[in-house]
This record gives structure tokens, sequence and C-alpha cells, in this order.
């Protein structure tokens, strides 16, 4: 990752060799360069590795500025904020937040514009960018992977930042042991860095999610389309599954993303919309009550019947017979949209 001074133009290395205040942060088996210009100076190391790159940042920012943070092709990361807040925004995604002492699974596009804003003072960063070859043999377990995967695949321009987790005592210390790594390549090297990387994914996808992340513009936009559509197709057998297919999307975003913008999960939301559909439908007497079961998307009534009487301890039918008998004053079903 190199960050631009603007979209076309990047920082030149001064040196391999920083100020002796970065000494106490080197680490021996990595490659440093050092970055300096008139509003700060950085000091970058990568350890490079089979399947993954390690990269240590330090940022000593002396006034405000906005960076651009690029990649030339698309990249899956764990990121870890050790020291400072940044306000990031991530291509197609929407405002993406870097805050100290949390960490994030990252789907970053290639050749795209991103930002990053940075306040007067030090930040410490640091990832692991993970190759698709090597995060294949996790997908099937971790969720959150096979998402990022999934953008990679079809070299998606939408960034995409999973659930926040705590940087614990235990997640510094697997930190401090690959900051640690042997210098030489030797046959335990790979295992060493391996070994301890899959350790912060694990516990990563154990501590989901730590902190909600707001959902970007992006996102409530996308929610606010499938959630109309299905309230004006009620009639249709919806599913994660269709869903995924008719947005272009993975069933893990769609489900996430469904139970973020709603609170509910897809199948409690899809029922409850439902219900109250039927509710406003009962008053319409020009409608038979197979008719609304078959409008809200239940082929058998005797299904429809059971799920109205669960939800509201009455059924159609004595619903409406009630609603006719109203005079106004009466009280009605809580559909959940009286305040």
């Amino acid at each position: 990752m190199e960050f631009l001074l603007s979209a076309g133009h990047s920082f030149a290395a001064v040196s391999r060799e920083a100020p002796d205040h970065y000494t106490s942060y080197r680490i021996r088996a990595a490659a440093a360069r050092y970055f300096k210009n008139g509003f700060g100076d950085f000091f970058i190391q990568i350890l490079p590795g089979k399947g993954f790159r390690i990269q240590l940042s330090i940022f000593h920012i002396l006034k405000k500025k906005c960076l651009y943070p690029y990649t030339s092709r698309p990249v899956i990361t764990l990121h870890f904020m050790m020291k400072s807040n940044v306000r990031c925004f991530l291509h197609g995604f929407g405002e993406a937040r870097l805050r100290e002492g949390l960490y994030h699974l990252f789907y970053t596009p290639g050749k795209v514009k991103h930002r990053a804003w940075f306040e007067r003072g030090e930040y410490h960063s640091f990832h692991i960018d993970l190759s698709p070859q090597y995060l294949r043999r996790l997908a099937a377990k971790y969720p959150e992977v096979k998402e990022a995967l999934d953008r990679w695949r079809h070299h998606s321009a939408s960034g995409l930042q999973q659930h926040a987790a705590h940087i614990t005592r235990e997640i510094v210390h697997l930190i401090d042991e690959l900051k640690r790594c042997p210098e030489k390549e030797e046959p335990g090297k790979s295992l060493y860095l391996e070994a301890r990387i899959l350790e912060l994914l694990r516990l990563y996808v154990r501590d989901r999610p730590a902190d909600k992340i707001p959902l970007s513009r992006h996102d409530i936009r996308l929610m606010k389309d499938i959630t109309a559509y299905i309230t004006a197709h009620l009639d249709y057998p919806h599913t994660i599954h269709s869903l995924a297919g008719r947005y272009a999307m993975s069933e893990t975003s769609i489900r996430r993303l469904i139970k973020q913008y709603t609170g509910q999960s897809f199948r409690h939301f899809l029922l409850d919309t439902r219900m109250k559909t039927a509710v406003l439908l009962l008053s319409d007497n020009t409608l038979t009550i197979q008719d609304i079961a078959m409008q809200i998307g239940y082929q058998e009534f005797s299904n429809f019947d059971r799920a109205f009487y669960k939800k509201f301890s009455i059924t159609p039918h004595q619903y409406r017979l009630q609603n006719k008998n109203m005079d106004g004053n009466d009280k009605k079903i809580n559909t959940g949209n009286d305040k």
C-alpha cells in the first residue's frame, strides 16, 4: 500500500535508514523505507512471505493532511490500528474508520482512489495483506474471508470493511512475535509466520462483532432498495439465495446487511412485513382472506392462518370480524408501527 500526495503523485523514498527516533520500532527481518515531506514523515517496513505480506507503518504528521491510499491491484487485508484514529473513504463502500485498539478485515479495490484524513500526531498501523491463494484454504470455514474473497474474484470496484474486533493482549503478543521473526530464510520461518497469522484470523472471527460498524451511504441506499423490493413483491418466494442473485452480492453480505439495517434476521423481517401487510389488506372487504394469503406469499391458506395467529393471537377471520365492528375507539392489533 502506497500513500499518494494526490491522485497522480507518489512519495519518493528518502532512504532505507530512518532517523534515530524510529530505531526502537525496527524489525530486523523487514525491508525498510523512509519517506519525508513538508507535512510529516513515514517509516514503512515490509516483511514478505509465501501468500502474505506484513507491513508496519509509522506516521509523524506535523499538520492536517488528506492522503490517497493506493494499491495497483485488489488486496485483502487484516488491518490493526495500534495508535490514533484515521477517517478514511473506501471506494465503493463509503466512510471507513480506523480506530485505535480495533482491527478489521478489508477488501480494497486496486487502481482506484481512496482517501485518508490525518490530523497532527503520531500513527501506528500494522497490516497483513493476504493472497487469494492463501485465503482459499480459509474461505470455507470463515464467512468474512469468503465474502472478501468473492469480491476479489469478481474484481469488484466496491471496497469492504468487515466487523471490528478488539486488539487484546493476546493480539499484541502475536504481533510482537511476528516482528521478532527470524532474519534469515530458514526452513521454519514461513511456518513461524503462518502459524501466527492463522491464529490472528481465528481470533478475529471469534470476536465478531465487537463494535458495530455503521452502514455506509451506499449500503443504506442498497438496503432501502432491497427492502422496498421485498415489500412490493411479497407474493414472490423470496430467499437469501434469490436476493443475492438479483443484486449480484454474496449470500453472506445480504444476510449481514439485512440484519444490520432492520435489526432482524431475513426470516423475521420477511415474516413481519407479510403480517403487517396482511393487517392492512384485511381492512379491504373486497378481498377474500385466501386472496390476501396469496398476495403476501402464502400458497397454502393454512400456513397463513397459522402464522397470523402465532403473531397476533387471533386468526385472520376473527380479526376481520373484529375490525368490522370497531367504531374507531376500539383496540387495534399492534403491528409494531404504533409508537
